[in-house]
């Protein structure tokens, strides 16, 4: 019977473990400071967040102000009908002035005439 200390641990726990101990690939390749960004690199990268973020701010800015245009034109467009209303209803009243005009006028020109003779 052969020993089974002589076998190959195949078990993939132990190997997994194995495998997390050893490190990854990546392990060999970092700099000596632990990490695989440098300072500069950092920065850099920082610099573009913070120009996303401005863009971002300024995007909600400009939003922003397009809502409020958007709730002012539909104001402005309540206000001229409104105005356009005003105005068919004045000039129905102005007709209606001018006709009742017309007719005092008439009765007031057969009075003179009725008073002269």
């Amino acid at each position: 019977m052969p020993n089974d200390k002589d076998k190959p641990v195949t078990d993939t726990k132990n190997t997994r473990k194995r495998q997390r101990e050893n490190g990854s690939q990546t392990d060999e390749d970092a700099p000596a400071g632990g990490h695989c960004c440098d300072a500069s690199k950092m920065a850099e990268i920082n610099a573009k967040l913070d120009k996303i973020l401005q863009v971002v701010a300024e995007f909600d800015a400009v939003k922003t102000r397009m809502m409020q245009l958007e709730e002012e034109n539909k104001q402005l467009k309540q206000a001229a009908e409104n105005t356009a209303n005003e105005i068919t209803d004045l000039k129905a009243t102005t007709v209606y002035a001018y006709s009742g005009l017309e007719n005092n006028n008439q009765e007031l020109n057969s009075l003179k005439e009725e008073f002269m003779k």
